[in-house]
């Protein structure tokens, strides 16, 4: 079954992060797991790991076009051994910024378009934590608001294609 809009951008995201590893050139394997809505934190053996789940979405009309918008999260864990917090979650944020926007088969080219779905891209907020537990797990939380156009009534076409 073909895959609605909204399901193709999150595909998208879950490809580009899944890119993030060190033999990729990034600082850290975030990629090797990446799990879509997980209710609770991965277990340390399962880290580094993403966490991405999207929200409520909206409907909005203006100048007769139709837009949807709905925010994506991201939450990215990783186990904080030698490191403090602050170091392992602004490596996290510089891996997911670089990756975030750059085609999965191309590292050199920046596509905020996500393979032309995506009318708009904006970042809402950033927020570190540390998990209280004897892990000593920390993480970041990302926050993005993802606009698009759907074909009025057919969840599975761009408006205009």
């Amino acid at each position: 079954m073909a895959l609605t809009i909204r399901q193709q951008i999150i595909e998208v995201v879950k490809t580009r992060l899944a890119k993030i590893t060190k033999a990729n050139g990034y600082q850290t394997d975030l990629g090797k797991v990446v799990y879509y809505g997980r209710l609770q934190s991965p277990h340390p053996s399962e880290m580094p790991a993403f966490n991405i789940w999207d929200e409520d979405e909206l409907l909005a009309k203006e100048f007769g076009i139709r837009s949807r918008s709905f925010n994506l999260m991201i939450e990215a864990y990783h186990q904080v051994k030698e490191l403090a917090m602050p170091e392992i979650g602004n490596m996290l944020k510089a891996d997911i910024d670089y990756a975030i926007l750059r085609k999965a088969d191309n590292q050199n080219k920046i596509d905020d378009t996500f393979n032309y779905l995506v009318q708009d891209f904006e970042f809402v907020r950033f927020a570190m934590f540390q998990l209280t537990t004897n892990d000593k797990i920390g993480g970041i939380v990302y926050e993005y608001k993802i606009v698009y156009q759907q074909a009025l009534a057919d969840p599975y076409r761009v408006e205009g294609r």
